[in-house]
């Protein structure tokens, strides 16, 4: 099967054969418009990184590819150490101020840890009827904040890598430096993680302040307390600072993460994300009961369709809120590309990383393998109203 695309992403025609698949796009292009035929033979980028890696052994290789703290986990007796015994924190302000503005947010030791965490748009929306609160650590992924110019095809030589398990077209359409995430707010996640790397037990110790000062909040405010210490990255927190989780294990922790055989104290929640060249590992994942979170392209506003399946399995709505572990698993978490802001981004260079998806005659189109058409049928019919 061939898939037909129009310059807005659109499926306008679905054929069996290249010939007719060509005809097809000829007739859409003679109307002025642009095409992209997506056949079976289109080539996806594998993640060379993790082509030689076991998959239980991914989680400690990903941990050994950031570089942090020379490969040994933080524990809270390190944090003891650097703060008087969590009574005096200003030797942690000292050592990282020198990363943040010069401006007030970070001219204290209560006034950084408060803003250490944040929300961004969508960590900030809500789900009717329950009361809770996401804040999360908004870290520079891959490679980003030490070689913000190199190519995103491949990691620099010697380059500490927070996202493993990414691959170029992942990164390509990577958030982190793109729409609400340019000049300041960009900065500030570079610096952050710069602070990160160069000082790994005072980072974790202002962390951890500032998880407590949420909690507290929580609790005061009558919130669930829910955190994602991976915004952009794809740090093995479990790996790296693993008694963050049993200093707080009345806070529910939740990210996404693309390391696969990762496993995580019961506070903690993740979901895999699919990257078009993983699907061995994503379906590894719905196997071990793990949601798995795939890119469409759909329309923003549009409803995915009830009764979508993908690989056999439901499909949430990913973006009515970033709640995760409010969603059933296993399952499919359906997200919308979102095209960078002020910038075009042609269809043809989405790759399998976005996976189109059309309603055509009653049917839903989309591809079920990287290497598939993206016309290839679901599994079930939508279900009309």
């Amino acid at each position: 099967m061939y898939a037909i695309l129009d310059e807005d992403g659109d499926l306008v025609d679905v054929e069996k054969s290249l010939h007719a698949a060509e005809s097809s796009a000829s007739r859409v292009a003679g109307r002025g418009r642009g095409f992209y035929v997506d056949a079976p033979e289109h080539d996806y980028t594998p993640n060379e990184a993790l082509l030689d890696i076991r998959p239980s052994s991914m989680p400690q290789k990903a941990f050994q590819a950031t570089g942090l703290n020379g490969g040994r986990p933080v524990t809270w007796r390190d944090l003891q150490n650097v703060t008087d015994g969590f009574n005096d924190f200003r030797h942690v302000h000292k050592v990282l101020k020198p990363f943040f503005p010069k401006i007030e947010v970070y001219s204290t030791p209560v006034l950084m840890a408060k803003a250490f965490i944040g929300q961004n748009y969508k960590t900030s929306k809500e789900v009717e009827g329950f009361a809770g609160k996401v804040m999360g650590l908004s870290l520079a992924p891959y490679w980003k904040a030490f070689e913000p110019r190199a190519p995103v095809e491949s990691p620099p030589r010697g380059a500490p890598n927070l996202c493993l398990g990414s691959n170029a077209e992942c990164r390509k359409a990577c958030l982190v430096t793109s729409g609400r995430n340019i000049g300041y707010a960009a900065k500030i996640k570079f610096n952050r993680t710069r602070a990160l790397m160069s000082y790994p037990v005072e980072f974790c110790a202002m962390l951890a302040w500032s998880m407590q000062k949420f909690f507290a909040r929580s609790l005061n405010q009558d919130f669930r307390a829910l955190m994602r210490l991976n915004v952009y990255s794809d740090i093995p927190w479990e790996i790296f600072f693993p008694d963050i989780f049993r200093a707080f294990p009345a806070v529910s922790l939740y990210d996404y993460s693309k390391i696969a055989h990762r496993k995580t104290p019961a506070n903690y929640d993740l979901t895999f994300s699919y990257s078009g060249s993983n699907e061995k590992l994503a379906r590894g994942e719905l196997d071990r009961g793990r949601r798995v979170a795939v890119v469409f392209l759909w329309k923003r506003k549009k409803p995915f369709p009830r009764g979508f399946t993908f690989w056999g399995y439901k499909v949430v709505d990913g973006d009515i809120s970033d709640l995760r572990p409010l969603d059933p698993a296993p399952s499919i978490v359906g997200l919308r590309y979102k095209t960078p802001k002020e910038e075009h981004v042609d269809v043809a260079d989405l790759g399998a990383f976005v996976v189109p998806v059309q309603e055509m005659d009653g049917l839903l189109v989309a591809p079920h393998s990287a290497r598939q058409s993206h016309a290839a049928e679901f599994e079930e019919h939508p279900q009309v109203g």
